[in-house]
C-alpha cells in the first residue's frame, strides 16, 4: 500500500500537492476540485486520528476480545465523525503470520470486522511484535494524532522479560519518531491500555510513559 500526503492550497486556486511518504516522488494537480472529488480523491475538512487496537489472540485475552466485540458499535460512534478523517487498524495477532484487519475509514466496516474475530485456542505472548505490526499502518510525519489501544492480561506464566520488552518497544518507537526534536512530538504515538478486572502492572507503566489512559472494564 502506498501512503501519500495531500496538501490543498486554501486560497481557492485548486492546487493540490501530493507527495509519497516512502520516497521523494511528488507532483501537483492544477484546478483540482474538492467538491467534485476529482480523480477519486476525497479530502475531509478536518483531520482527526490514526488509531490501532492491538492484542495477542490467546486464552487469557479472550474475555477482552469478547468485550471488544460488544462495545465495537460504541467505539465506532466515538472515533468516526462526519467530515473528520479517521483511520483505524485492528491487529488480531495470532501468529507470526500477519492478521491485521483494516485500515478502516468508516464505522460499518470497522464494526463488521470486529464482530468477525474468532478466538484463537493457543498460548501466545508476542505483544511487542503485534504493536510494531500495527504501527506500520500509521503514516509518518502527517501531524495526525496517533493512538494505540492495548489489550493484555498479566503474562501467564509470569514473564517479566516480555512485559518489560513491550514497554521498551514503546519507548524506542517514540524515540525513533522524535529523534530528540521537540517539533516532532506531535507525531508520537499515545499508548492507552485496557484492564479487565485485574491490575496489569506493565500496562500501567506503558500508559503512564506513553501519555495515555488506563481504561478499566468491570464484568457484570
Amino acid at each position: 500500500m502506498i501512503e501519500s500526503l495531500y496538501s490543498l492550497d486554501v486560497s481557492g486556486a485548486g492546487i493540490l500537492h501530493i507527495s509519497s511518504v516512502c520516497n521523494k516522488t511528488s507532483f501537483t494537480l492544477i484546478n483540482f476540485s474538492q467538491k467534485n472529488c476529482d480523480f477519486g480523491i476525497y479530502l475531509r475538512e478536518k483531520p482527526y486520528k490514526e488509531l490501532g487496537f492491538v492484542y495477542c489472540n490467546t486464552f487469557s485475552v479472550h474475555p477482552y476480545i469478547k468485550a471488544f466485540k460488544e462495545i465495537a458499535p460504541y467505539i465506532a460512534k466515538r472515533i468516526y465523525k462526519p467530515d473528520f478523517f479517521t483511520k483505524a487498524i485492528v491487529n488480531d495477532y495470532k501468529s507470526k503470520l500477519a492478521n491485521t484487519l483494516g485500515p478502516f475509514y468508516e464505522a460499518s466496516a470497522f464494526e463488521k470486522a470486529v464482530q468477525s474475530i474468532s478466538l484463537n485456542p493457543q498460548y501466545l505472548y508476542l505483544l511487542n511484535i503485534a504493536m510494531i505490526e500495527c504501527m506500520r499502518y500509521f503514516t509518518k510525519d502527517n501531524g495526525l494524532v496517533k493512538e494505540l489501544y492495548i489489550f493484555a492480561s498479566n503474562p501467564t506464566p509470569p514473564d517479566s522479560f516480555r512485559a518489560d520488552l513491550v514497554v521498551k518497544t514503546m519507548k524506542n518507537l517514540n524515540h525513533n519518531i522524535t529523534q530528540g526534536r521537540q517539533e516532532q512530538a506531535i507525531n508520537q504515538v499515545v499508548f492507552h491500555s485496557f484492564a479487565l478486572g485485574e491490575e496489569v502492572a506493565f500496562l500501567q507503566e506503558l500508559s503512564k510513559d506513553g501519555g495515555g489512559s488506563i481504561i478499566k472494564w468491570i464484568l457484570l
